[in-house]
């Protein structure tokens, strides 16, 4: 693998994000994968996927379930409502090793696949593209608006924030974290 175009790759996908809403930049990497599992296992909100999905038309469509034959593993993976029935409980059955390699190589091929069918930006598939990513923020905004989603350090703060509680002498409360 090309580190460079790794890079690119995933500088590219971020501008896309970036464009896609103000607030976008406030979400990382690792709030991401964080959030994408707990919609689909956690949550399993398929349909919010099939929408995103759905937004950058049929061609990226057809590319994405190549990609779950091919990155997720899923042989017969096809966008029917019975494959996105049993999507959770075969990608999140994973090791978590696992569904971090796969979601980095899911951001890894839709970066060079963006950066391809992008190089018009003023193409049809490239701006379906951008309507897909913004799909997919205003999924996460809405998780992380709700508190399903939080962002990396807010677990480890409520927890701190608890632990600080119950040791706290008698009549002592902590600082709120909220």
């Amino acid at each position: 693998m090309n580190p460079l175009l790794t890079l690119t790759s995933s500088f590219l996908l971020l501008i896309v994000y970036a464009e896609a809403a103000a607030n976008w930049n406030s979400i990382n990497e690792n709030d991401m994968y964080r959030c994408y599992y707990t919609i689909l296992c956690k949550l399993r909100k398929t349909d919010e996927f099939q929408a995103a999905i759905r937004a950058a038309g049929e061609k990226v469509t057809k590319q994405a379930m190549v990609w779950m034959r091919e990155i997720t593993k899923i042989p017969d993976a096809e966008d029917t409502p019975e494959f996105w029935e049993k999507y959770p409980g075969i990608k999140c059955a994973y090791p978590e090793e696992t569904k971090k390699e796969m979601f980095n190589e899911w951001i890894r091929q839709g970066g060079e696949y963006w950066i391809q069918e992008c190089e018009d930006p003023n193409s049809e598939t490239c701006e379906k593209t951008e309507a897909a990513a913004d799909a997919l923020y205003e999924m996460f905004a809405k998780y992380t608006a709700t508190g399903d989603c939080k962002p990396e350090g807010a677990e480890m703060a409520e927890g701190m924030a608890d632990k600080m509680g119950a040791e706290a002498p008698k009549g002592m409360s902590p600082p709120s974290f909220g």
